[in-house]
């Protein structure tokens, strides 16, 4: 029954990953509990193949011979690991409490210590009925008078909070692989309920100072936890199903439970005091060791309590990384608190003056028109016009600004280019990046270009969407996104015919099909289908801007040969910083016509 769950969790999980509806880092989780369930298929068969199941059995129970009078009860053990028998007496006032499983007794003692005897052990008293044979001595002890034996592992009469404490306590040595017997740990549903309650506001405390002081308590975050945690008891009633031995069940829950919050912490506070550079490229060794660790805690748990060989250890590692990990996973991710977007961006509504901003539009894109020089005959000149859309981090900014400095020293735009930006640092400076100032600018600059004979050198640089359009916004502006039909439509209008088009943003690929014509050079950091990266607020420019403008196009002039080793660049970069992302295969178009008259205005730059 476990199996047909399993296998049916992960071609569902499987399904909803290419229909898109799973988070795409979460697939390797998935791959990960199909390898382990693999593994440990092929590690069984030849582990049984080869004896392996009647070795480990009997290392496991070895030779045992007990024998009960009225002091306590004598264990005498051969092992394969020790050879020689060892001997134990258990005095009758240091019983605590007897149970049973499948396949073997246990004999809790003071200090909360235990002693198993397997069921296939000798019996020098000729008795079979264990627990009432142990009972009648018991009972019959002058220290015992009038009592009766606990037939359930004992439970520690002391307050809630010291058993809670003392759960803790080993689930964090069990964290660290120091030594925490699993029958040390006391097991009630009620700790269990609080040591989720104690992960939960581990990980809101961590969420809520991520984004003080604009953290808003998300609701779909409890729900969110509600099924993990759901799923996660499962899992453990899955493993001791698995194993027949439903009884402890609670107790394998609450050990992994209170061990496995420990990494998850960890990796929380990691990514609070790595730098913000670091952070971002280090995040995936950070979750890969986060991964790493909690599946080496519950191999360690399961192992422990169970008694398991490797082989079989594996599979149920395979059973609890699906059932815990994965299929949370299926439910979507919610945080517990989230950036409160409108007081974030009141931040930005700080000195600005909207109404001030507004009216002097028309000005700055005046002055920008009226700064370009006019088109000298008989010379093919370029115009360089870039545009920044997203106002909120910088990093789009930076771009159109250090490529527009570029463009006016190595290919002769000076006086000939303009920028469009939406960010609060230039908001009385530079027109902002939005569709009517874009069409101003370009017709301005049709005007003082020959049309047929110049170049276009245009530069986008924003968010982009899988609808194929630009961001532009910054709180208070009420702007409407830059859309690839808009482009077209702009440029057709002003009449300018000869262009390249750079568009540094996710899913810019989707632009080429849009804009392509023969009199055209098209280069997207980014397939219609990928994201592309580096766009933060630390960071100076995108994966892209650093590549193309920064690397390749100060050394090479040559648009496409440029663009060919800016390839190369991000290719090698995302590899080493973006591994467990797809890569953005930035993408070219170039029309016939437009080569012809890139190679001709390149002879003519000093």
């Amino acid at each position: 029954m476990v199996n047909s769950i399993l296998f049916g969790g992960i071609a569902f999980a499987l399904l909803k990953y290419f229909q898109r509806q799973y988070v795409e880092f979460s697939i390797y989780l998935l791959m990960l509990s199909a390898v382990l369930l693999i593994v440990s298929a092929v590690m069984l068969t030849a582990w049984r193949k080869r004896g392996g199941f009647r070795v480990w059995w009997q290392q496991l129970s070895g030779d045992y011979v007990w024998e009960i009078n009225a002091a306590g009860i004598a264990l005498s053990i051969v092992t394969a690991q020790t050879k020689e028998p060892s001997s134990t007496f258990i005095a009758w006032p240091q019983v605590r409490a007897v149970t049973e499983c499948e396949d073997a007794w246990y004999i809790y003692v003071r200090k909360n210590g235990a002693f198993s005897i397997p069921k296939r052990a000798q019996n020098s008293g000729g008795t079979h009925d264990f627990i009432v044979h142990v009972s009648q001595y018991w009972s019959a002890h002058p220290d015992n008078y009038g009592l009766r034996l606990q037939t359930q592992p004992p439970t520690a009469q002391k307050p809630f909070w010291v058993d809670l404490f003392h759960n803790l306590t080993l689930g964090i040595k069990n964290a660290f692989f120091m030594t925490a017997h699993p029958l040390n740990y006391r097991v009630r549903n009620s700790q269990l309920l609080a040591l989720f309650v104690v992960e939960a506001f581990g990980i809101a405390a961590f969420e809520y100072y991520s984004f003080f002081p604009d953290a808003v308590f998300n609701m779909y975050g409890v729900s969110q936890h509600i099924v993990a945690s759901a799923l996660f008891i499962l899992a453990g009633l899955a493993v001791a199903y698995k194993l027949n031995s439903q009884a402890w069940f609670l107790r394998l829950t609450l050990i992994l439970q209170a061990s496995l919050f420990v990494p998850t912490l960890v990796y929380l506070l990691g990514l609070q005091v790595l730098p913000e550079s670091y952070r971002d490229n280090a995040h995936w060794e950070l979750w890969w060791v986060y991964i790493a660790w909690m599946l080496a805690i519950a191999y360690q748990s399961i192992r422990k309590l169970y008694q398991l060989p490797h082989p079989l250890t594996v599979y149920f590692l395979a059973v609890f990384t699906f059932i815990a990990l994965v299929m949370p996973r299926l439910f979507g991710q919610q945080q517990f608190f989230n950036e409160d977007y409108n007081k974030t961006a009141e931040k930005y509504q700080q000195n600005i003056d909207q109404e001030a901003v507004y009216y002097q539009q028309a000005t700055l894109v005046d002055n920008a028109i009226q700064a370009l020089a006019p088109q000298r005959a008989g010379v093919t000149d370029m115009y360089y016009v870039g545009f920044a859309g997203y106002g909120y981090q910088k990093v789009f900014a930076n771009e159109v600004k250090f490529a527009q400095q570029l463009f006016d020293k190595q290919f002769d735009t000076k006086n000939r280019s303009a920028n469009l930006i939406t960010h609060e640092s230039t908001l009385n400076t530079i027109p902002l990046a939005n569709t009517y100032n874009l069409t101003s600018i370009l017709n301005g600059v049709a005007k003082k270009m020959d049309v047929n004979e110049d170049i276009l050198f245009l530069f986008l640089s924003s968010h982009g969407s899988k609808t194929f359009d630009l961001s532009v916004s910054l709180y208070p502006f009420e702007m409407k996104n830059l859309a690839a039909d808009k482009v077209k439509k702009i440029l057709d209008e002003s009449g300018i015919k000869n262009r390249v088009i750079v568009v540094s943003a996710c899913y810019s690929g989707g632009f080429v099909d849009v804009l392509k014509d023969e009199n055209t050079l098209i280069l997207t950091a980014a397939r219609k289908d990928r994201s592309s990266f580096g766009c933060s607020e630390e960071a100076q420019h995108t994966y892209f801007g650093d590549a193309f403008f920064v690397q390749a196009l100060q050394k090479e002039k040559s648009f496409t040969k440029a663009f060919e080793q800016a390839k190369i660049i991000i290719a090698t970069r995302e590899k080493t910083e973006q591994k467990t992302e797809k890569p953005s295969l930035p993408q070219m178009y170039e029309g016939v016509a437009i080569k012809p008259k890139l190679d001709a205005w390149l002879n003519t730059l000093p």
